[in-house]
């Protein structure tokens, strides 16, 4: 699905734990830039943001209409592996207007430093997946392939209702 600047323009401020009203108010306004870029530059293909809380500066990187991999931009792969635990967002948008994928789940729940994850579909729709304080990386990841395991085609979906068992706050609106 192409973006539009109507669906940029319209892209709804999302109540959060966790983050004050000025915080949500950034991430409101991250959430309209990336979607521009992958506009303009991208062709309205996925495009990702990894933004430090501690300044709000952000890496950019470009991917496929199918994917995104951190890897292709050696500056956030080390900000990954060297940032303090629990002090990125990363933000990406889904030009097919799905939920966060497998890989998706798997990056996050692996990336000590990254707090939240987000899907920004390109029709405006927002997903949010954050570590709370009782997040357990272990523990998580035994329950994602306990999920997996009894339901293959529905597992994504399946662990994010069943998420706050593993210490994680799934979130969405907009759209």
């Amino acid at each position: 699905m192409q973006i539009t600047q109507a669906v940029i323009d319209n892209v709804r401020k999302i109540k959060l734990n966790g983050f004050d009203k000025e915080e949500l108010q950034q991430i409101q306004v991250l959430h309209k830039e990336l979607l521009r870029y992958s506009m303009k530059n991208n062709n309205s293909n996925e495009v990702g943001m990894l933004v430090s809380l501690i300044d709000w500066k952000y890496i950019v990187i470009c991917g496929t209409e199918n994917g995104i991999s951190l890897g292709t931009v050696p500056q956030a792969k080390e900000l990954v592996c060297t940032a303090p635990r629990n002090s990125l967002l990363f933000l990406h948008n889904h030009p097919k207007n799905s939920i966060f994928s497998e890989t998706d789940l798997e990056s996050f729940l692996t990336a000590d430093s990254i707090l939240m994850a987000i899907v920004v579909c390109n029709n405006g729709k927002q997903y949010f997946l954050a570590k709370t304080p009782l997040f357990d990386k272990y523990k998580a990841s035994v329950y994602y392939d306990e999920v997996y395991g009894l339901t293959e085609e529905g597992s994504v979906k399946e662990f994010l209702r069943m998420c706050k068992k593993a210490g994680l706050d799934y979130n969405y609106g907009g759209g």
